[in-house]
């Protein structure tokens, strides 16, 4: 049984929960937003769909196939180093094989999932980590 008390208590700890959640948001966007003009990057980037009200990125690699995205590896590292991703990430990613998969890694505030194969290349989305 709860208790009167109880409830102010769980008031304040789902207010900090949202809060926390708002600013992992806040801090996805701005991440995003600074990673793609550190690299000179915008929206209108073949390859390149900001997405979830700049939330969240996707980056279409170029690969053999006549409909891939276009975006070229170092811009994507670019995007990706702007982020913070680990270099255990970048291993992962060039280790993935058309076989894998879609495959994720997470770190701060953000979650990258990514397939490859060769006619369509590396594919990556990144969204908030508390997405």
């Amino acid at each position: 049984m709860f208790s009167l008390g109880a409830i102010p208590g769980l008031v304040v700890g789902v207010l900090i929960g949202v809060g926390l959640a708002a600013g992992a948001s806040d801090e996805s966007t701005a991440g995003i937003e600074t990673a793609l003009e550190d690299c000179s990057l915008t929206a209108e980037t073949s390859g390149v769909y900001v997405l979830d009200d700049g939330q969240a990125l996707e980056l279409d690699g170029s690969g053999e196939g006549v409909l891939s995205g276009g975006l070229d590896t170092d811009d994507q590292v670019c995007v990706l180093d702007g982020l913070g991703m680990p270099e255990s990430g970048y291993s992962r990613m060039s280790s993935t094989r058309a076989l894998d998969g879609t495959q994720t890694i997470s770190w701060d505030a953000f979650r990258a999932s990514w397939t490859y194969h060769p006619d369509d290349g590396l594919d990556i989305i990144v969204e908030p980590a508390d997405g």
